[in-house]
């Protein structure tokens, strides 16, 4: 007891306060991180020069480590970890000793500021621009503590990003990220959260802060128009902006084409204005939402009656008109000599009385006309000319008359033979006028039919 007693006050004896000037250069420390020392300067003025080393019985950790040389007003600083043992918060003083080499020893006490990483920092933003392709942030430091190099993943619905930042005591970090414009469109405006997911030694802290997206108000309009007989019009409204908005829609048709036309959403209103329809849609909608009008008249019926009319009066006119009813034919016939013949016909009717009425017809060149078949016989055939022509005069109102006459080729003729209009010219009211008949085909396939 003698000997423990002793050793207990030799102790005591060599350890004692000394006067030390502690200067803050950071004096707090994240709990979450290691690596990250709140920083004192120390200056010890009555101190005896000699190699020291610097530690601490408590849960925290300081450097540095080893032994150093101090002397009387030097200058050192100290840093002070956190360590997985530390579990105090706010304001915690602990006993540091200085050793020196020749036993020597010193102790003195640090107060330093322990907080949680979600305390220390908060996120504020600038507003958010729809039209702007980068965003940006702020990381605020609220405590004196010095964050180096420290691993980062932000995220919010516009943009990620992974960093290493640094954070100066009491001080603000500027973030600038670019924005998802793809998905900025789809967002109303508003606020929106940014998460700062902070890699620590105890695992993934999160803070939270806020971004403002601004409001925008943009409508796009498209407008096409396709096709002629049946027409497309369509009109395609979209929300570019971030807000909803009200668009309308208005589409003119004339009373006529109205009765053809149809649409793919049927109108809100329909208003009539003298020989028109006004069709007015409206519809609220959304961020990237559109309103697409499609409206169709299909002039295809309207179209072909109209034509089947004009045919139908051009015909009759033209009926109406002609004094005379023309038409020729041909067919093939059986020869002597198994020459390839035809056997041509001409018909003329008049429906009034005519004068000096003429039948001219042309034979093509590649075959020639049998003189003595023709009934009645021409007036004249024009054999270099290819031309045989009847001279008709007098026709009284619904008097027909009937020419034939024969064509014949030695050469054999293949495929389609083509026989051209013959042509009637004749008086009428003190006029000359020129008919001519329908065009006639051929085609050698008969021949085989006929000779069956």
């Amino acid at each position: 007891m003698l000997s423990l007693g002793l050793v207990l006050l030799f102790l005591i004896s060599v350890v004692s306060a000394f006067a030390v000037q502690k200067n803050p250069i950071s004096d707090a420390i994240i709990a979450e991180y290691y690596n990250q020392p709140a920083v004192y300067s120390l200056t010890a003025s009555d101190i005896t020069p000699d190699y020291y080393q610097i530690y601490t019985l408590t849960d925290v950790a300081l450097a540095p480590k080893g032994y150093f040389y101090i002397y009387p007003n030097q200058v050192f600083n100290v840093s002070v970890y956190s360590t997985a043992n530390l579990k105090e918060r706010l304001y915690y003083a602990f006993t540091y000793y200085l050793k020196s080499q020749n036993g020597a020893s010193y102790e003195d006490k640090i107060i330093v500021k322990i907080v949680n990483l979600t305390d220390a920092l908060t996120i504020e933003s600038d507003y958010l621009d729809p039209n702007n392709e980068k965003a940006t942030f702020y990381i605020n430091n609220r405590e004196n503590v010095n964050l180096l190099n420290v691993p980062v993943k932000f995220s919010s619905p516009v943009f990620e990003l992974t960093q290493n930042i640094n954070v100066s005591p009491m001080g603000k970090t500027e973030i600038n990220v670019d924005v998802d414009m793809e998905k900025m469109k789809a967002l109303e405006a508003g606020s929106y959260v940014v998460n700062a997911d902070f890699i620590t030694d105890v695992g993934i802290k999160r803070i939270s802060g806020e971004i403002l997206l601004t409001e925008k108000r943009s409508v796009e309009t498209q407008e096409n128009s396709s096709g002629f007989l049946v027409r497309q019009d369509s009109v395609k409204k979209t929300n570019t902006g971030n807000v909803p908005v009200i668009t309308a829609v208005t589409m003119k048709k004339d009373i006529i084409s109205r009765l053809f036309t149809s649409f793919n959403i049927e109108p809100k209103i329909v208003e009539r204005k003298g020989f028109g329809v006004i069709y007015t849609w409206n519809k609220k909608i959304q961020p990237t939402e559109s309103l697409e009008i499609i409206v169709k008249t299909n002039y295809v019926l309207p179209f072909v009656t109209l034509l089947f009319a004009i045919i139908l009066i051009v015909g009759f006119r033209k009926f109406t008109k002609s004094k005379v009813e023309f038409q020729k034919s041909v067919s093939y016939v059986k020869i002597k000599g198994g020459e390839f013949a035809l056997k041509v016909k001409i018909s003329i009717r008049a429906r009034k009385s005519m004068h000096n009425v003429s039948l001219i017809d042309r034979i093509p060149p590649i075959v020639s006309m049998h003189e003595k078949f023709a009934s009645p016989q021409p007036t004249k055939v024009d054999t270099l000319n290819k031309r045989v022509t009847w001279d008709i005069g007098e026709l009284s109102a619904g008097e027909e008359r009937e020419f034939s006459y024969l064509v014949y080729s030695r050469v054999g003729v293949m495929g389609k033979f083509s026989l051209p209009e013959a042509l009637v010219v004749y008086e009428s009211d003190g006029k000359m006028h020129e008919f001519e008949s329908n065009q006639v085909f051929f085609l050698t396939e008969q021949i085989a039919r006929d000779d069956d």
